[in-house]
């Protein structure tokens, strides 16, 4: 299953379409130069053979044509448009993983576990741990949020929840607004973060529930801990090429003053 769901992804991804666009191009020109040096000097056995390559000589230059129309007209002003908000994305992108680092730092030094536990490194944290760690909390309690916007005192964690999916929601659209510039997986997990808050970890915009903990809310805070750190991913993966434009770009302009 897992295989199929894999498939299914590569399918639908921008670069293999790309990539199939281009492949059908090659064919189609391979296919003309073939009818023009060889083909037509060869009687067809059938008149229906002849009918049926002048049909498909004809879809091959309508390929062609259009294959340069897309190009001309939508592929090259779409690059130079990602290239030239690629620094803004990439900050808002950074933006979200930051916030969504923010809460989990809050959420393990929050915890009145011992032993080191409520020290663990982001990077090595497993499902189960923050599971543990948010049984022991208390969602009734005040709490201070120490990040890199700086210290914010909440008297609850609901209000917190609720201040970092805000945060994180200002964030999520202004990169919608340019959504044409991000690939079709960055997009995807943009609003699978959105839905973690808005459906789950701030279900109640900020009012107060009557749990004493928050088990309730491990799952969903997993999701959004995996989501986000692929979202990153995703995003530098599927730009490098236009980074490094933007970056040749920079210096260039850099240059002139």
């Amino acid at each position: 299953m897992k295989s199929k769901v894999g498939l299914l992804k590569k399918i639908n991804s921008g670069k293999n379409l790309i990539h199939t666009l281009i492949f059908i191009l090659i064919i189609a020109i391979f296919s003309i130069l073939l009818m023009d040096l060889c083909l037509k000097k060869i009687q067809a056995p059938f008149e229906i053979f002849s009918v049926l390559g002048d049909l498909y000589y004809k879809v091959c230059l309508s390929y062609i044509a259009s294959f340069i129309f897309y190009t001309v007209t939508v592929h090259i002003p779409k690059q130079r448009k990602r290239i030239s908000v690629h620094r803004y994305l990439n900050n808002k992108i950074g933006s979200i993983h930051c916030i969504e680092r923010d809460l989990l730092n809050v959420v393990i030094n929050g915890s009145v576990l011992r032993g080191g536990l409520a020290d663990e490194n982001l990077d090595k944290l497993i499902k189960e741990k923050l599971e543990t760690i948010c049984r022991n909390i208390n969602p009734q309690n005040q709490i201070v949020l120490v990040s890199t916007m700086g210290v914010v005192k909440f008297d609850n964690w609901f209000q917190l929840l609720n201040f970092m999916h805000n945060q994180i929601k200002s964030d999520i659209n202004d990169l919608l607004f340019f959504q044409e510039c991000l690939d079709g997986e960055s997009v995807s997990l943009l609003t699978n973060i959105e839905d973690c808050f808005s459906q789950h970890i701030n279900r109640m915009r900020g009012n107060a529930l009557g749990n004493e903990d928050m088990s309730g809310y491990s799952s969903s805070l997993w999701n959004l801990h995996t989501d986000a750190k692929n979202l990153i991913n995703s995003f530098h993966n599927n730009s490098r090429k236009i980074s490094h434009k933007y970056d040749e770009n920079f210096i260039a302009n850099q240059k002139k003053y």
